[in-house]
């Protein structure tokens, strides 16, 4: 009621929340309620507009909907979007390793990290309905996820292995064409905290040069993310990136680059 943007995504994160709730511990005041808030969502579309044109997250939102209708045991794939915005830095360290060991556990198993396989890469783009993850799309946001989180642990290695692999498999997304641009950012979001590390143990020059050689490529990664065409959730990645730009420039200008 306090809120004036956009109450579908509200809605839906609730729902989401609840439904990464086991089936054998869910009560059955939790399945109603969890009812409720998918069945209100659907009504909740258009009411809140950006500019004339609804918000960005409601479009993806309604896509995803209308794609999961027929597969309702599968609900908990939209968990995923509650968990996306809520990854970042402030989220506890054995909260994130919790939800690590949660996506990690989906078939087939990711493609880096403890729960790797060394037989099957996870990004094949192979569909099969002996997987938890029977999509390439669904394969490559919980590959994103991964390298998202392992970046908040400070665990760089193996997010840099995840984001780069789903940036060099981006000819295997069939519909979530915004996943690599996401990917893009995350990375030289990455490329950035790395160089805050490097910097941190050296003095002057040594601290200049670090900057030098990953702002490259941070302004490759971005320039690549926002050569995209068109795709869900893009408003929302341009405004992250454009901080991203603004910081980094200031870093050059505090160092002297």
């Amino acid at each position: 009621d306090l809120n004036t943007w956009s109450h579908a995504t509200y809605l839906l994160m609730s729902a989401g929340s609840l439904l990464e709730l086991p089936h054998n511990s869910r009560t059955s005041a939790q399945s109603s309620q969890i009812n409720k808030l998918l069945d209100e969502i659907p009504a909740l579309f258009g009411q809140k507009r950006m500019m004339g044109d609804p918000p960005s997250v409601e479009v993806w939102i309604a896509r995803k909907l209308e794609a999961y209708k027929f597969k309702l045991e599968r609900w908990k794939k939209l968990g995923w979007l509650g968990l996306f915005w809520n990854i970042t830095g402030r989220a506890p360290a054995h909260s994130l390793q919790s939800q690590i060991d949660r996506l990690s556990a989906f078939s087939p198993p990711p493609r880096f990290g403890p729960s790797a396989s060394a037989s099957t890469p996870s990004n094949s783009p192979a569909k099969s309905t002996h997987n938890d993850l029977e999509t390439p799309d669904e394969i490559q946001t919980r590959e994103l996820l991964l390298g998202v989180m392992y970046r908040s642990l400070k665990s760089y290695p193996i997010s840099r292995q995840f984001l780069q692999s789903v940036i060099d498999h981006e000819k295997i997304v069939e519909e979530d064409k915004w996943i690599v641009p996401f990917a893009m950012l995350e990375l030289a979001t990455l490329e950035c905290q790395e160089a805050d590390l490097e910097a941190g143990s050296v003095e002057g020059e040594g601290a200049k040069k670090v900057w030098k050689e990953r702002g490259k490529k941070v302004d490759k990664l971005l320039e690549a993310m926002f050569a995209h065409g068109e795709y869900d959730l893009k408003s929302r990645l341009e405004s992250r990136a454009g901080m991203l730009r603004d910081q980094v420039a200031e870093r050059r200008l505090k160092l002297g680059i």
